[in-house]
């Protein structure tokens, strides 16, 4: 990993079953593309119930994204990576609604709205045991063909006990707006308690109209592809999608706010 400022920072070990982790876990070389859809807000809900989370509604829609990373450079060893998600707030926090613009060109330690990781598929041992076991996220194990190829990508989670396509986001991507990657706000769940995680990032993104994509989904019984069309996203178009080939982030452990 290249030595920047970016990275000179403090890490303290932490042990999981599959070995230590040093955080914050350092990724200093990925490609990330991430899709935002609205979804359905009923499934929204019922997905967050018992988190002491609430979907952020736009009308009668959620907005769900689904992002697939493949990490070349990390503290915790090269793997690809996905995650379905839902865009939330705490419980009962009403003024997150009023300040929705505000909020999300705010920095990441001063954002109120996050995202809570309903599915996260991953290459390696080491990344399912460090996600779940420090903080909290629904990892598992499972086969992630990226396919970056210039103007067009394809992301696919395989299903771990049959072997098939489960999730599938494929299309053209037309030329975007280029711009700055936010930092993330992550929302988990761990021994009770509800952890804030703020992933520092550093990164160049473009953001693309999302109409020639499609989400699709196989003859699969897993949990994330019934997610997919619980939330009404099978077969849908993302609004935008942003794209980066040059993704770097901090992942730090996470904060106790419930």
């Amino acid at each position: 990993m290249t030595a920047t400022a970016f990275f000179d920072v403090p890490q303290a070990p932490h042990t999981t079953t599959a070995g230590e982790v040093r955080l914050p876990i350092l990724y200093g070389d990925a490609s990330l593309f991430q899709a935002f859809f609205l979804a359905d807000a009923w499934a929204a809900r019922r997905a967050l119930e018992g988190t002491g989370l609430e979907p952020v509604v736009v009308g009668p829609k959620a907005i769900a994204g689904l992002a697939f990373l493949d990490h070349r450079d990390t503290s915790l060893g090269p793997h690809h990576e996905a995650a379905l998600g839902l865009v939330v707030r705490l419980a009962g926090d009403r003024s997150a609604l009023r300040l929705l613009a505000g909020d999300l060109r705010s920095v990441g330690r001063q954002r109120r709205l996050g995202f809570h990781v309903l599915h996260l598929p991953v290459t390696t041992a080491a990344a399912r045991a460090a996600g779940g076991e420090i903080w909290g996220y629904p990892t598992f194990l499972a086969d992630l063909p990226l396919d970056f190829t210039p103007g067009r990508f394809r992301g696919e989670v395989v299903d771990p006990t049959t072997g098939e396509p489960s999730v599938v986001l494929e299309g053209r991507v037309p030329a975007g707006v280029p711009g700055v990657g936010l930092d993330v706000v992550l929302y988990s769940r761990r021994d009770g308690a509800i952890l804030r995680t703020v992933v520092d990032v550093r990164a160049r993104v473009e953001t693309s109209l999302g109409r020639a994509l499609c989400l699709r989904v196989g003859p699969s019984a897993h949990p994330m592809a019934e997610s997919v069309r619980a939330l009404g996203l099978e077969g849908a178009s993302p609004l935008f999608v942003q794209r980066s080939l040059t993704f770097q982030a901090r992942l730090p452990p996470g904060v106790r706010v419930g």
